[in-house]
């Protein structure tokens, strides 16, 4: 009896249904559950001044009462709910809407969180349901990177490493935080620049570091570029468009393959194994097919310009993804999505149109000499 009565402490089970009650709290984390059902049981028993071998019989009614009662949810330890996409649509990206979850200061109060400490996964997510990787251990100091800034009361960014504010390295202001993605943006050119920063997905300068040690970083990266790409293209209404190209260095070493090609007198084969081929100490480096395809993607959706929106760079890295998966390439291929603002494009649109005038303009000035050197030549024959 005694036996049974503790397992009940342990293992309350709704009656109507016939499963755990704290299952239904902690969903999947059965551990958890069993922890918090035990902490329940150890401090019911302790209030009661009773040991596991004080027999049940002698329990009044009171305490019997107070001992099989139903374990109500623990809202201290639950764990986060599983981070599942953002419907960006509903956003509105006007630095002046209070309404926007993007105008919000960098404070770490929880109704007060900055944009990079927004969780979102992306399609990507059938065996990864979360965009954060595994914890890593706050202790470790083997970065030797000892720098530290700042109050944990008052964060000036969020560590996209660790959700939720629970990033304790001491590194709290932004000079010690890295953008995670700037790469893919490009970094620090002029346009990028003009990125809100407030909309920047940035960890701390220890977690950055050993996000990059860990071997799923190496398409898991892709998520968190898809989920900054949304950011960025959110800034603006209609939504940013991007001119997208292939790092410069992995450009030249392509039209450096092709340029072999037309020497050779040969076409680009993405089926022969040099192009194919993973280069394992230059894993940065992506198969010159990967590369290929990326430039034919982004000639088709964008054309002589190379301007594609939001959507059609999600489906880009999602590729990438797909490939790092399927081991086409080691690591995530290096391209970049250059965010042009609306002025922007106004100013490349103008350009383009004086680059046709001008072009015009020596035509026209030809025939203006010409015709001024036969009017002379007619004169002088008058005068003669």
């Amino acid at each position: 009896m005694d036996v049974m009565r503790l397992e009940n402490i342990l293992n309350a089970v709704d009656d109507r249904e016939g499963k755990p009650l704290l299952l239904d709290v902690y969903g999947r984390r059965s551990d958890l559950a069993a922890q918090a059902a035990r902490q329940d049981a150890a401090e019911t028993l302790l209030q009661l001044g009773l040991s596991l071998d004080t027999p049940m019989k002698t329990w009044s009614p009171a305490q019997r009462a107070r001992a099989c009662r139903p374990l109500p949810p623990n809202d201290s330890i639950m764990p986060s709910p599983p981070h599942r996409i953002t419907d960006l649509s509903a956003v509105t990206a006007e630095s002046g809407d209070s309404s926007s979850e993007f105008t919000l200061s960098p404070s770490t109060a929880v109704d007060d969180a900055p944009p990079s400490s927004v969780t979102n996964t992306t399609d990507h997510d059938d065996d990864e349901p979360d965009l954060f990787l595994p914890p890593t251990d706050d202790d470790d100091d083997n970065d030797h990177d000892h720098e530290t800034a700042g109050d944990p009361t008052n964060r000036e960014f969020n560590c996209w490493a660790v959700p939720h504010s629970r990033c304790m390295t001491g590194q709290y202001t932004l000079p010690l935080s890295r953008k995670m993605v700037s790469d893919y943006f490009g970094r620090n050119k002029a346009g990028t620049r003009r990125v809100q920063p407030r909309r920047w997905i940035r960890a701390c300068r220890k977690h950055y570091q050993r996000q990059s040690y860990q071997d799923s970083w190496r398409w898991h990266k892709g998520r968190v570029v898809i989920r900054q790409l949304q950011l960025i293209a959110a800034q603006q209404q209609p939504p940013l468009t991007f001119r997208v190209a292939l790092k410069s260095s992995e450009e030249k070493r392509l039209e450096r393959y092709k340029g072999g090609l037309v020497d050779a007198g040969r076409l680009f084969d993405r089926h022969r194994e040099e192009v194919t081929r993973l280069d394992e100490e230059k894993p940065d480096q992506a198969p010159l097919a990967v590369l290929q395809d990326i430039k034919e993607f982004v000639r088709q959706r964008g054309g002589e310009a190379a301007c594609l929106g939001a959507a059609d760079c999600e489906e880009l890295v999602g590729r990438a993804i797909d490939w790092v998966k399927g081991k086409k390439c080691l690591r995530l291929p290096l391209f970049e999505m250059m965010p042009l603002f609306a002025d922007e494009e106004g100013a490349e649109k103008e350009k383009k149109t004086k680059k046709k005038k001008t072009k015009a303009t020596p035509a026209a000035g030809k025939k203006r000499k010409a015709g001024s050197a036969g009017a002379g030549s007619a004169a002088k024959r008058v005068m003669a």
